[in-house]
């Protein structure tokens, strides 16, 4: 920071402050988090880098979330979403349909989960015109959680889950978190009072998450 000061480069000053954000954020210190993402997105606006801004909104949303702050939150990834909207940026990491997932979150943990299916919707659909597969099987799961547990959608839950299966034993193993889907799996399996597929998931669950660190 002190060197992209001294040469007067803002934009590498953005970069360092983004990372002290990010520092402070996987350290819990959510403050000092915000702190920084806003300084970040001061420089990036300084700057004119818009898809930067929307990095920083998005940062800026996900300390929100975790702090429930839920309308600071859902205004952060909106803003996110209409940057990266504006350039035709919809699927994969920096795109709009990463801050639809996170909006579909806030309405599902304020109660509201028909807007959230809505949001979980318009990213699948962006997931999917860019065959985007690791984003498609996220996407999946998410609705699949969400369903879960309405005794009137169930079999659609379980559907939805298996497609999100099918694409995981396609990805690697480590990032696909495979075990999450199966657990999914056995709660609509106990919810349709079939425990001998749901002991069987499980089974499954605790085999896919053995090999990795905390397995145990």
């Amino acid at each position: 920071m002190e060197i992209a000061e001294e040469q007067g480069d803002t934009r590498q000053q953005g970069v360092v402050m983004g990372q002290l954000g990010t520092l402070a954020y996987v350290q819990g210190k959510l403050a000092e988090a915000e702190e920084r993402y806003k300084e970040a997105l001061a420089l990036f606006q300084r700057i004119n880098e818009p898809v930067s801004e929307a990095v920083f909104r998005h940062q800026l949303g996900m300390v929100y979330q975790d702090a429930e702050q839920w309308e600071a939150a859902e205004q952060a990834y909106r803003q996110a979403a209409r940057l990266e909207e504006e350039r035709g940026l919809l699927a994969g990491m920096n795109g709009a349909s990463t801050d639809w997932n996170q909006l579909a979150q806030v309405c599902k943990y304020t109660g509201r989960k028909a807007e959230a299916e809505q949001w979980y919707s318009k990213a699948l659909a962006a997931h999917q015109a860019a065959d985007d597969r690791p984003g498609i099987a996220r996407t999946l799961n998410n609705l699949a959680a969400l369903l879960k547990d309405d005794p009137a959608r169930l079999d659609e839950a379980r559907g939805l889950a298996e497609e999100d299966l099918a694409i995981l034993k396609t990805l690697d193993p480590a990032a696909a978190e495979i075990w999450t889907t199966y657990r999914i799996l056995a709660r609509i399996a106990d919810q349709q009072g079939d425990s001998s597929r749901a002991a069987d998931y499980r089974s499954k669950a605790e085999r896919a998450y053995a090999p990795y660190a905390g397995g145990e």
